[in-house]
């Protein structure tokens, strides 16, 4: 599975990684941000909404 998905996918499930799209917080996020982009958003829009999110 992670070698079918581009790098900042893999990190969904690399249980290691702090930002976790999985966890309850950014699945919060997550569903915002399609609930409000559905239209148009793509998956390099939501990893960038995800950073933006966690950076310090």
């Amino acid at each position: 599975i992670k070698k079918a998905l581009p790098h900042r996918g893999s990190l969904i499930f690399n249980p290691l990684e702090e930002t976790i799209v999985l966890s309850a917080k950014n699945a919060k996020h997550f569903i915002l941000f399609f609930m409000q982009y559905e239209e148009s958003v793509t998956i390099h829009q939501f990893f960038q909404h995800i950073d933006s999110q966690n950076s310090p």
